[in-house]
């Protein structure tokens, strides 16, 4: 490779590595935003998780059915799949950051 082509090449891969730095510069600018949010939940997650496992969401859910509480409330707590599927995906959370944090750990 010529001088000409070795300039050029450089010049190339140097724009194409800044802009995948820029890129996840700007990724991990987001993922710090949303963690910050996340552990902000984390109580209400923990709360949501007793209530789910608790007589009181027992209760709560078959008075729905039985039509005793307003219809014009939000009542989503009260889904079967409401909670289960958001503390399916915490799982799911907790998992992904546990393997950044290995990564991490190996570079």
């Amino acid at each position: 490779m010529d001088q000409i082509e070795r300039i050029k090449k450089m010049s190339s891969m140097l724009k194409s590595s800044k802009a995948a730095c820029e890129e996840l510069e700007e990724a991990m600018n987001r993922l710090a935003e949303a963690l910050e949010s996340y552990e902000k939940e984390l109580d209400n997650i923990d709360a949501l998780s007793a209530y789910y496992d608790s007589e009181d969401w027992l209760k709560d859910f078959a008075d729905d059915e039985a039509g005793l509480i307003p219809q014009d409330i939000d009542r989503g707590a009260l889904s079967e799949d409401g909670i289960y599927n958001l503390l399916s995906d915490q799982k799911g959370v907790e998992e992904i950051l546990r393997q950044i944090k290995i990564y991490l750990q190996t570079v």
